[in-house]
């Protein structure tokens, strides 16, 4: 189960989830919190377990973007990639 939550802008800033359901479920189990530039794209995202504000047990992720603002890829707080997005160019 996913449960989002949304802002007065109508932007998600949180996801709580329960990685077990439907099948057993048992709370939520991770929580994230997302953080939009001016632009309305996802710029961070707070991975935790406890659903409170970003603490040392929280992962941090950032987005990257290529030279057109398209999110490119995915690091962790150390700058280790941890996905990359495939785009088509434009002719």
């Amino acid at each position: 189960m996913v449960a989002n939550g949304h802002d007065g802008l109508r932007r998600r800033v949180e996801r709580d989830i329960d990685s077990e359901s439907p099948a057993e479920p048992n709370g939520v189990d991770v929580y994230r919190h997302f953080f939009d530039d001016e632009g309305w794209q996802v710029v961070e995202v707070h991975r935790g377990r406890d659903g409170g504000l970003a603490d040392a047990e929280d992962d941090t992720l950032y987005y990257l973007t290529d030279a057109q603002l398209t999110r490119a890829a995915q690091v962790d707080a150390g700058g280790d990639a941890i996905g990359y997005v495939e785009t088509c160019p434009i002719d």
